[in-house]
Protein backbone atom coordinates (compact mmCIF):
# COMPACT_ATOMS: atom_id res chain seq x y z
CA UNK A 1 0.00 0.00 0.00
CA UNK A 2 1.13 3.73 -0.36
CA UNK A 3 1.43 6.12 2.08
CA UNK A 4 -1.62 8.28 1.33
CA UNK A 5 -3.69 4.33 2.64
CA UNK A 6 -1.49 3.74 5.68
CA UNK A 7 -2.39 4.68 8.77
CA UNK A 8 0.12 5.20 11.41
CA UNK A 9 1.36 3.69 14.16
CA UNK A 10 -1.24 4.96 16.10
CA UNK A 11 -4.05 3.39 14.67
CA UNK A 12 -4.83 6.51 12.83
CA UNK A 13 -7.31 6.22 9.71
CA UNK A 14 -5.42 7.66 6.94
CA UNK A 15 -6.96 10.95 4.86
CA UNK A 16 -7.33 9.82 1.43
CA UNK A 17 -7.69 5.91 0.55
CA UNK A 18 -6.65 4.12 -2.91
CA UNK A 19 -9.91 3.09 -4.43
CA UNK A 20 -9.25 -0.34 -3.82
CA UNK A 21 -9.05 0.40 0.17
CA UNK A 22 -11.85 2.98 0.01
CA UNK A 23 -14.06 0.50 -1.77
CA UNK A 24 -13.25 -1.96 0.68
CA UNK A 25 -13.71 0.70 3.55
CA UNK A 26 -17.69 0.89 3.12
CA UNK A 27 -17.87 -2.85 1.80
CA UNK A 28 -18.79 -2.23 -2.34
CA UNK A 29 -17.25 -3.77 -4.83
CA UNK A 30 -14.11 -1.54 -6.81
CA UNK A 31 -17.03 -0.69 -9.41
CA UNK A 32 -19.86 0.07 -7.27
CA UNK A 33 -17.45 2.85 -5.98
CA UNK A 34 -16.90 4.66 -9.37
CA UNK A 35 -20.24 4.39 -9.77
CA UNK A 36 -21.33 6.84 -7.07
CA UNK A 37 -18.09 8.64 -7.89
CA UNK A 38 -19.55 9.05 -11.23
CA UNK A 39 -23.01 10.03 -10.79
CA UNK A 40 -21.30 12.20 -7.65
CA UNK A 41 -22.67 10.88 -4.67
CA UNK A 42 -18.97 9.98 -3.68
CA UNK A 43 -16.18 13.03 -3.72
CA UNK A 44 -12.58 12.01 -5.14
CA UNK A 45 -9.29 13.72 -5.69
CA UNK A 46 -6.78 12.87 -8.30
CA UNK A 47 -3.25 13.70 -7.41
CA UNK A 48 -1.31 13.00 -11.17
CA UNK A 49 -2.88 10.26 -12.64
CA UNK A 50 -4.37 8.63 -9.29
CA UNK A 51 -7.82 9.16 -8.31
CA UNK A 52 -8.15 9.23 -4.15
CA UNK A 53 -11.25 8.84 -1.99
CA UNK A 54 -10.89 11.33 0.90
CA UNK A 55 -11.97 9.91 4.42
CA UNK A 56 -14.74 12.31 5.18
CA UNK A 57 -16.35 11.95 1.73
CA UNK A 58 -16.95 7.70 2.73
CA UNK A 59 -18.51 8.99 6.25
CA UNK A 60 -20.58 11.73 4.55
CA UNK A 61 -21.79 9.16 1.88
CA UNK A 62 -22.30 6.29 4.87
CA UNK A 63 -24.15 9.37 6.88
CA UNK A 64 -26.39 10.28 3.84
CA UNK A 65 -27.05 6.27 3.10
CA UNK A 66 -28.28 6.31 6.82
CA UNK A 67 -30.54 9.61 6.81
CA UNK A 68 -32.29 8.19 3.74
CA UNK A 69 -32.81 4.78 5.34
CA UNK A 70 -34.14 6.68 8.77
CA UNK A 71 -36.23 9.57 7.13
CA UNK A 72 -38.00 7.38 4.62
CA UNK A 73 -40.32 5.82 6.97
CA UNK A 74 -42.99 8.07 8.45
CA UNK A 75 -43.09 7.12 12.18
CA UNK A 76 -47.14 7.84 12.22
CA UNK A 77 -47.63 5.24 9.43
CA UNK A 78 -49.57 2.32 10.26
CA UNK A 79 -47.50 -1.43 9.23
CA UNK A 80 -47.18 -2.14 6.02
CA UNK A 81 -47.63 1.36 4.58
CA UNK A 82 -43.79 1.19 3.31
CA UNK A 83 -42.24 -0.39 0.07
CA UNK A 84 -38.50 -1.22 -0.40
CA UNK A 85 -36.54 0.71 -2.64
CA UNK A 86 -32.75 -0.13 -3.70
CA UNK A 87 -30.97 2.66 -3.13
CA UNK A 88 -28.82 3.81 -6.38
CA UNK A 89 -25.69 2.42 -7.55
CA UNK A 90 -25.85 0.06 -4.13
CA UNK A 91 -26.51 -3.48 -4.68
CA UNK A 92 -30.13 -4.66 -3.56
CA UNK A 93 -30.02 -6.59 -0.08
CA UNK A 94 -32.20 -6.27 3.22
CA UNK A 95 -28.91 -4.04 4.50
CA UNK A 96 -29.33 -1.56 1.53
CA UNK A 97 -32.70 -0.54 1.08
CA UNK A 98 -34.60 2.68 1.90
CA UNK A 99 -38.42 2.28 3.00
CA UNK A 100 -40.59 4.78 1.30
CA UNK A 101 -44.35 5.74 2.00
CA UNK A 102 -46.43 4.67 -0.72
CA UNK A 103 -48.62 7.14 -2.23
CA UNK A 104 -52.32 7.36 -0.38
CA UNK A 105 -54.17 5.09 -2.21
CA UNK A 106 -51.38 3.28 -3.85
CA UNK A 107 -51.53 -0.45 -4.58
Amino acid sequence: MEAADQGDQKGLVPLLHEVNSAAGRISVSRSTLYEEMKAGRIASVTIGRRRFVPESALIEYVQRLQSEQRGGADENSPPGTTERQTVPGVRASLANTVRRPRAPGAV
